[in-house]
């Protein structure tokens, strides 16, 4: 009895940390998009007030006057502002180090789902050494990742708890797979 009450605990313990790391792999995902979708407005941002203040259409729409001149100022303030927020900033580089820590990440959460598989077939042991060496790797890539935002944390709790976007019904399943591996 001892030894079964046991068991239950660590496959508790191991479904626990598979969920964390779900949580943490899909927060890193939504960073990505939204830092993706940041850098994209201020690209546009930029590509507008560029075309506004160098182009002449502020000039071409109110002529050569005062309140012309005053809001092609505006433009190229604007304009250098974004330029300015931007130029400490690599957005691109910042949402590839998420999608690659997400990448990292899916590969533990994979074997995190074999380690629960088997979980029945495997000795205490093993199962102990494998879930040392996945906390053993998680902790590694926790260590160098960048952190997430709360908008990121909430975005990845609405996929998983509503949408439950990290999984599959088994209708879905069945589309995906060849006819003869359906259930």
């Amino acid at each position: 009895m001892e030894n079964k009450l046991y068991r239950d605990k660590l496959y508790n313990q191991i479904q626990e940390q598979y969920g964390k790391l779900v949580y943490t792999y899909t927060c890193h995902l939504k960073e990505a998009q939204i830092i993706t979708k940041r850098l994209n407005r201020f690209k546009w941002g930029q590509i507008i007030l560029s075309g506004l203040s160098t182009g002449g259409i502020v000039v071409i729409i109110f002529g050569k006057t005062r309140i012309g001149s005053i809001i092609s100022g505006i433009v190229s303030v604007l304009l250098l502002i974004i330029n300015s927020y931007l130029k400490g900033l690599d957005f691109g580089a910042d949402a590839n180090s998420h999608i690659q820590t997400s990448n990292e990440l899916w590969k533990i959460r994979e074997e995190y789902i074999s380690l629960l598989t088997d979980f029945t077939s495997l000795s205490e042991s093993v199962i102990i050494d494998k879930r040392d060496a996945l906390l053993f790797k998680t902790a590694e890539i926790y260590d160098a990742q960048l952190q997430t935002s709360y908008e990121a944390y909430n975005r990845a709790q609405k996929a998983l708890k509503d949408d439950e976007e990290q999984f599959f019904t088994q209708i879905e399943l069945n589309k995906m797979l060849p006819k003869h591996l359906r259930k």
